[in-house]
């Protein structure tokens, strides 16, 4: 079913948490929001949840409004036909995992042997066939967040919404329910809303991905999409590029391309968004794996090309990862991933070069 979010916002005191959000989640769409602590991303699943009540804006699931700043309307949570899954799993303790699936039919008045069937099917469907008669209070961490995924997914709900469902589990378990979360939601057919600060769990679940920041969507867009465009520095810093480098100016170059000076010693020609001009605010990112380095005498012989001195080397089970310094610019560290160097040291001065074609200009901050 399909979710739209218009106007959207809620604060909490004088702090202004979300901040005109408008989302709109198709029908058997997986979403995820993505940001730091307290840009808003929770607080939006939560007034979509109705859990918080927003003080403006629209909610609609569906055709259905279920919440309107200016016509007073406000749906309850229990009667949004939604599934949600939170950090702390929200079990019974006291109850087995028969009872604690089945609570949402309790909670309606629903009993017999439909309800029973349907709590049996949904305990298979996420792998707990058999241990319908256990307590909650005796199942590891991965059993209870499979519990919990039961739960919110009897009902059929229209959609399903979690809170950083995957955040206390250990990093292999993760990987393992991320495939199963993903597969259990296309299987259902609901439109799921997913938050999280997690990048690689953001990349392997969405269709797309929202990111938040100071209570903003600053950027919407495919996985692929936003991880080799992203939107600002923000958004480049967030997710995980490594080389961001502040612009020291920016000139015209060769076939609409640009040229940035990041320090004396480090030039770079690259792609630029639309509309660029002149002038500050601009930084430059490219990847640890464009950059290519050598024992040679350090010389600087083109845009990309730069001396460095290797600051630091760290070994991360399969790569080489190198924190360089460019010339004498404190400013201007470069980090390079690489195999096949090892017998660089720190303290060696080498040449290194940004391949061509992957140095790319982003704004300080998208326009709001």
């Amino acid at each position: 079913m399909r979710l739209e979010i218009s106007g959207l916002r809620k604060s909490y005191g004088r702090h202004l948490a979300v901040r005109d959000v408008g989302l709109v989640v198709e029908e058997g769409e997986f979403v995820v929001i993505l940001g730091p602590s307290g840009c808003g991303k929770t607080t939006t699943l939560r007034c979509l949840a109705g859990l918080e009540k927003p003080d403006d804006g629209t909610i609609r699931i569906g055709t259905a409004t279920v919440f309107d700043g200016g016509g007073a309307v406000f749906v309850p949570p229990e009667q949004r036909n939604i599934g949600m899954i939170f950090q702390s799993y929200a079990l019974w303790p006291h109850m087995t995992v028969f009872e604690n699936v089945a609570f949402p039919f309790e909670a309606r008045r629903q009993r017999g042997p439909q309800v029973r069937d349907r709590v049996r099917d949904v305990l298979a469907l996420v792998g707990l066939a058999g241990l319908e008669d256990r307590s909650a209070s005796l199942l590891s961490g991965g059993q209870m967040q499979r519990v919990a995924l039961a739960r919110a997914l009897a009902c059929k709900p229209a959609a399903l919404l979690f809170d950083e469902p995957l955040s206390n589990l250990d990093l292999k378990l993760r990987h393992h329910l991320r495939q199963e979360l993903r597969e259990l939601q296309k299987t259902s057919g609901a439109s799921a809303v997913f938050v999280t600060h997690d990048q690689s769990e953001a990349a392997a679940l969405a269709d797309r991905i929202v990111v938040m920041n100071e209570g903003r969507i600053v950027q919407s867009d495919t996985p692929e999409k936003l991880f080799s465009r992203p939107a600002d520095r923000f958004t480049a810093d967030f997710i995980g590029i490594p080389n961001l480098l502040p612009v020291r100016a920016v000139t015209a170059a060769s076939d609409g391309r640009w040229k940035v000076d990041v320090s004396p010693h480090l030039a770079l020609e690259g792609e630029a968004p639309s509309g660029v001009r002149p002038g500050d605010g601009w930084w430059v990112w490219f990847r640890a794996e464009h950059v290519e380095m050598t024992a040679a005498a350090p010389r600087a012989s083109g845009c990309g090309d730069f001396p460095a001195r290797i600051v630091q080397r760290t070994f991360t089970g399969t790569d080489y990862v190198y924190r360089l310094q460019a010339g004498h610019a404190p400013e201007a560290s470069v980090e390079v991933t690489a195999r096949d160097v090892r017998k660089l040291e720190p303290g060696d001065l080498i040449a290194a070069r940004v391949l061509p074609g992957q140095a790319h200009l982003v704004p300080d901050a998208t326009a709001r």
